[in-house]
């Protein structure tokens, strides 16, 4: 259900792309600061240069709160703190080792040695392991283990198999706290 079959790394640098996706930040400011999130992860992960890449990612973090504040009148002072406190937090997370012990394993590799029938759930709305970027690696490496396999995406489906209108997190809080309808009976 909603499993990735490519390195965790992808799917966290695809979810800052998608952050911005609705923002009328330029796409040359959102490459930059998913390089910032891809370097302070990396640094973070040879345990090198993890300065350098933090102040990168602060830097980047503080170009895109500029660009994204409504103020006529912006408060420099506000947005280097919030700056700071999200390279912060990132630098925190992605030291955990509940993170990192999953960001560069590639799932796809030990699908290629399943000797068993897979039954694998997509949400169609799912935006934080999404059908596009997942279903093609497994389905190649269910493909070269040779093993059978079935995939059901449920289009109106978000993440956690809910009912969405978007598949967006900010849909989240608002979303009823059941399955899809037909998930559980079955009907898909």
């Amino acid at each position: 259900m909603a499993a990735p079959a490519v390195p965790l790394i992808e799917v966290v640098l695809y979810q800052v792309r998608q952050e911005y996706t609705q923002s009328d930040i330029s796409k040359s400011l959102i490459e930059a600061n998913v390089s910032a999130h891809n370097r302070l992860m990396r640094a973070i992960e040879d345990d090198k240069n993890i300065d350098e890449a933090y102040n990168l990612f602060r830097k980047t973090t503080e170009s895109i709160l500029y660009k994204m504040s409504s103020e006529s009148v912006v408060d420099s002072l506000q947005i280097q703190q919030n700056a700071r406190s999200k390279a912060n937090e990132f630098k925190i997370i992605y030291a955990l080792p509940s993170l990192t012990s999953y960001l560069y394993y590639n799932p796809s590799k030990d699908l290629e040695k399943l000797k068993v029938a897979v039954l694998s759930l997509f949400g169609g709305l799912d935006f934080q392991v999404p059908i596009h970027q997942n279903k093609d690696r497994m389905e190649n490496a269910l493909l070269k283990s040779g093993t059978p396999y079935k995939f059901i995406t449920l289009d109106k489906a978000n993440h956690y198999f809910q009912k969405t209108k978007t598949g967006l997190k900010e849909e989240y809080s608002s979303l009823e706290n059941k399955f899809v309808d037909g998930f559980l009976e079955g009907n898909i």
